[in-house]
């Protein structure tokens, strides 16, 4: 079942955001962004330049948006799974203090679907549970061709005592979670930035 959710994430990443470029296409600046939490978030909206982006619902092209979970399934098993975003799915999860519940909400965003360049766009997010709200501005501006992990402060030691054999379910789809450049705390979260090579989102002319 995970395995089977991870090749229809790629498969509709690959197909909505990139293409083999050619005479008959052009390519655009791709941002991909994450947050990740262990607390009960009901929904995240994400802003650039307070102009909101990656829309949960499907029907608006600004953006393509994914939510999903990631925990341990097996205690036979120690490494995480990722599984869709629904009650069902975190029935099968097991929680330990080493492997607690991570949901990940993504958003994907290139310059075609803006509208404009993503350089030094300035990055803000909007975080609802129950009847809060709660905003994090980052106060950094985002570089186009890069990615951006977005985590509570008090989550970091969790997702960083992951190992990459912990991961390593996680990992066929995502690479790996090391390398990221810290670049500043604010309002409780961190944010990482890892370049993306040669990350661009193609069309046809």
């Amino acid at each position: 079942m995970r395995h089977l959710f991870l090749l229809i994430c790629f498969i509709a990443a690959f197909l909505f955001v990139s293409c083999i470029p050619d005479e008959e296409s052009i390519c655009f600046p791709l941002n991909r962004i994450y947050f990740r939490t262990t607390f009960k978030i009901d929904s995240v909206h994400f802003f650039l330049n307070n102009e909101q982006i990656c829309f949960q619902e499907v029907s608006i092209n600004k953006g393509f948006f994914i939510e999903y979970t990631i925990c341990q399934t097996s205690v036979d098993s120690g490494f995480l799974s990722t599984l869709p975003y629904n009650k069902d799915a975190i029935d099968n999860c097991l929680v330990s203090d080493d492997f607690p519940i991570w949901t990940i909400y993504e958003c994907n965003i290139n310059e075609r679907e803006y509208g404009k360049t993503l350089d030094s766009s300035k990055l803000t997010l909007h975080l609802f549970s129950e009847d809060t709200k709660k905003s994090i501005e980052s106060k950094i501006t985002i570089q186009s061709g890069a990615q951006y992990n977005i985590i509570a402060e008090k989550d970091t030691a969790k997702w960083y005592s992951h190992t990459e054999e912990t991961i390593r379910d996680y990992n066929e789809y995502h690479r790996l979670i090391l390398g990221w450049n810290r670049i500043g705390c604010f309002n409780d979260f961190c944010i990482g930035e890892k370049a993306l090579p040669s990350r661009e989102a193609c069309y046809s002319k």
